[in-house]
């Protein structure tokens, strides 16, 4: 099932993706959103970031905000610097597929919010975290 921007019920896909491609081995990762889903849409990054392909992504259209912004924040602050452009891509890709949108406000709402929020935190972990956000 598709889920509103509050992100109760997303659709699910059957198999088990980890947090692979994190410089710290998955990092502690946000409390922000829900846990499964963001271990699944990580894993499907994981495979766009090594594959270059969107289907995965695509294809499990998560649409809980709240996922994507500890995904993105996360994976900003934790992934390795090979991959980072990678990884922009895919989220640059997801509103290209209409995987997400500004409808609403709800990325600026969420998704930036929840950045703003982390930003101090996660400058300390990773220091070209403000320069990866304004990529």
């Amino acid at each position: 099932t598709k889920s509103d921007s509050t992100g109760s019920d997303t659709h699910s896909r059957n198999g088990s993706y980890g947090g692979g491609g994190f410089k710290n081995g998955g990092g502690q990762g946000s409390q922000y959103g829900d846990a499964e889903q963001k271990r699944k849409l990580n894993g499907f990054i994981d495979e766009y970031v090594a594959s270059g392909v969107m289907d995965d992504i695509l294809d499990y259209n998560c649409t809980d905000y709240k996922v994507w912004a500890a995904v993105i924040n996360d994976g900003l602050r934790d992934r390795k610097s090979r991959q980072i452009k990678h990884f922009i891509e895919a989220i640059t890709n997801s509103f290209e597929l209409d995987i997400l949108d500004n409808q609403q406000s709800n990325f600026e709402h969420v998704v930036v919010k929840h950045l703003t929020i982390e930003f101090d935190e996660s400058s300390m972990d990773c220091p070209n975290f403000s320069t990866y956000v304004q990529w």
